[in-house]
C-alpha cells in the first residue's frame, strides 16, 4: 500500500527533473504530446484490462450501479449549494466538479482494494471503477466547462467528450468479456503494455507541467483548500450518504460498499488533468489539487484505509 504511493512519486520526479534540466526545447508541446497518448491510449486500455476477466460474475442488483453516480449526484449538489451561499467559492466549483469526479480509483484504488479486501472483490472494484470513469467523463468536464468563469468560445464543444476513447473503454472491457478465453487472453497480453504505461505517462507529464507552472501551483491558496476538501472529505460523506439510502433499495454485493468508500477516498485523479489541460480551463488549479490530495493521502490513507476496510467489511 505504501509502495503504491511511493510509486505515485518517481514518474513525477523524473518529470520535474527532465524540465529543470530542459530535456524539451518546447516543454508546453511535449506535455500536450503525452497528454494525447494517455487519453487516447494508454488509460482506456487500462480500464479495458481491468474488466476483461471473463470469470468474473458482476451483480445483478442494480442499487450497486447506483453507487458511483449517487455519490456523485450527492456531492455535486454540496459544490452547488456552498458556491450559492458563499459566492467567494464560486470561482472553483467547476474544477471541484471535475475533482470530485474523477479519484484515481484505478492506478492506486484497486491495487490498493486487492490488498485489503482480496482479490475476490476486485472484479466488484473493477465495475466501479468503470462507473467512476462513464459518469465521471460525462459530467466532470462539462460542468468544468459550465462552471467555470470567463468565456469558452475558442475551447472545444462537448462533443469532443463523446468522441472520447476514455468514455467508452468500460463498454468495450464488458463486451470483451464475451470473447473466448484464449482470444480474451491474447487480447490482455497484447494492450498490458500499453496499459501498464497510462500512470507513469501521466505522472510524467504532470511533473513536467509542474517545473514550469511550479510557483502558481505551490502558491497556497482558498481554491487549492476547497479543492482537498471536496475530494477528500466531501466525496466520502456523500458516498456513505448514497450507500445508507441505497441499502433500503436491497442488500449490496459482498466487499461492494466497502469497495465503493474505499474508492471515493482516493485522490484526485492524473486523469483530470489531462482533460483540463486538452480543454484549457484551470490547468493549473487542477495540478495543485492532484500534488496536495496525493500528499494528504499519503499521509493519512495508511492508517485511514485500513480502518475503513475494517469497519465497514
Amino acid at each position: 500500500m505504501i509502495h503504491e504511493i511511493a510509486a505515485l512519486a518517481l514518474p513525477t520526479a523524473l518529470g520535474l527533473l527532465a524540465g529543470a534540466a530542459h530535456l524539451f526545447d518546447k516543454p508546453r508541446a511535449a506535455v500536450h504530446a503525452l497528454n494525447r497518448y494517455a487519453l487516447t491510449f494508454a488509460f482506456p486500455a487500462l480500464i479495458v484490462r481491468s474488466l476483461i476477466d471473463p470469470t468474473f460474475a458482476p451483480p445483478t442488483n442494480a442499487a450497486f450501479f447506483l453507487i458511483v453516480p449517487l455519490g456523485l449526484l450527492l456531492a455535486l449538489s454540496v459544490i452547488l449549494l456552498t458556491s450559492q451561499l458563499f459566492p467567494s467559492l464560486r470561482p472553483f466549483r467547476g474544477s471541484a466538479a471535475l475533482l470530485a469526479s474523477f479519484g484515481n480509483v484505478a492506478y492506486l484504488g484497486l491495487p490498493l482494494i486487492a490488498v485489503l479486501l482480496g482479490p475476490t472483490v476486485v472484479g466488484l472494484a473493477a465495475l466501479l471503477v468503470a462507473c467512476h470513469i462513464v459518469a465521471g467523463l460525462l459530467v466532470g468536464p462539462a460542468l468544468l466547462l459550465a462552471w467555470s468563469s470567463g468565456t469558452h468560445a475558442d475551447r472545444p464543444g462537448l462533443g469532443v467528450l463523446l468522441r472520447q476513447p476514455l468514455l467508452w473503454a468500460p463498454v468495450v472491457g464488458l463486451l470483451a468479456r464475451w470473447l473466448p478465453a484464449t482470444t480474451g487472453a491474447a487480447v490482455d497480453s497484447l494492450i498490458t503494455p500499453v496499459a501498464s504505461s497510462a500512470a507513469p505517462v501521466a505522472l510524467f507529464l504532470l511533473g513536467l507541467y509542474l517545473h514550469g507552472e511550479r510557483r502558481a501551483v505551490l502558491r497556497p491558496s482558498l481554491g487549492a483548500l476547497v479543492h482537498v476538501l471536496t475530494k477528500l472529505v466531501v466525496l466520502p460523506l456523500c458516498t456513505v450518504s448514497a450507500l445508507w439510502l441505497l441499502s433500503y433499495v436491497g442488500p449490496l454485493p459482498e466487499g461492494g460498499a466497502t469497495a465503493a468508500l474505499l474508492l471515493s477516498t482516493m485522490p484526485a485523479a492524473i486523469t483530470t488533468f489531462s482533460l483540463s489541460e486538452s480543454l484549457g480551463v484551470a490547468e493549473v488549479a487542477v495540478a495543485q489539487a492532484i500534488v496536495l490530495t496525493t500528499l494528504v493521502a499519503a499521509l493519512v490513507g495508511p492508517w485511514l484505509w485500513p480502518w475503513l476496510a475494517a469497519g465497514w467489511g
